[in-house]
């Protein structure tokens, strides 16, 4: 996921909003994050609400998560928000990035596909589980979960029993933010 952060200032007019439509081309190119940042905006002209509200439903297409203002005036937010509009506002850019790392953070697809049989009896002693092939019926030590071959038999099973370790302490990867700054 891509996430973009649009600094807008001065007035919203065309000129501001014909920049906006012609990097929507390029944002909606792949999966993105739309973080749009009204701190220094002065001023929305009228006849730029209904062009700003279109943009903002492209952004949404099928995730309505996918865009968030941030210091945004409550003037502009009754403007912009129509009845069929829903947007996250926060007052900080720190809380609506937060927002939205939480709201589409990647979830885990599904689980891996078993190609092999599934082995289902085991003991566990300390970290190690202890199974029997299902080939050959030898003793062998596994520590993770996933496809593996015995080496009597190199007959090949899948183990899944093992619940995942997350570490704690470990950044799970930063998340890298660009930026447009749109005046």
């Amino acid at each position: 996921m891509k996430y973009i952060v649009i600094n807008l200032s001065g007035i919203l007019d065309t000129t501001l909003m014909s920049s906006l439509e012609n990097h929507n081309k390029v944002i909606q190119a792949e999966p993105t994050c739309v973080l749009l940042d009204f701190q220094n905006v002065s001023e929305i002209e009228e006849s730029q609400i209904e062009p700003l509200q279109r943009f903002i439903k492209a952004l949404q297409n099928d995730n309505p998560n996918s865009v968030a203002f941030s210091n945004i005036e409550d003037s502009f937010k009754a403007k912009l928000l129509g009845s069929n509009l829903v947007v996250a506002c926060f007052d900080e850019k720190k809380a609506a990035k937060a927002y939205l790392e939480k709201m589409n953070s990647e979830k885990p697809d599904s689980p891996p596909t078993e190609v092999y049989p599934r082995v289902k009896s085991f003991f566990q002693k300390g970290d190690i589980y202890y199974i029997n092939c299902p080939g050959c019926g030898i003793k062998l030590r596994i520590r993770s979960q996933g496809n593996h071959a015995c080496p009597s038999c190199t007959k090949r099973f899948f183990f899944s029993d093992v619940e995942e370790e997350t570490s704690q302490g470990e950044e799970q990867g930063a998340t890298r933010y660009e930026m447009l700054t749109l005046d």
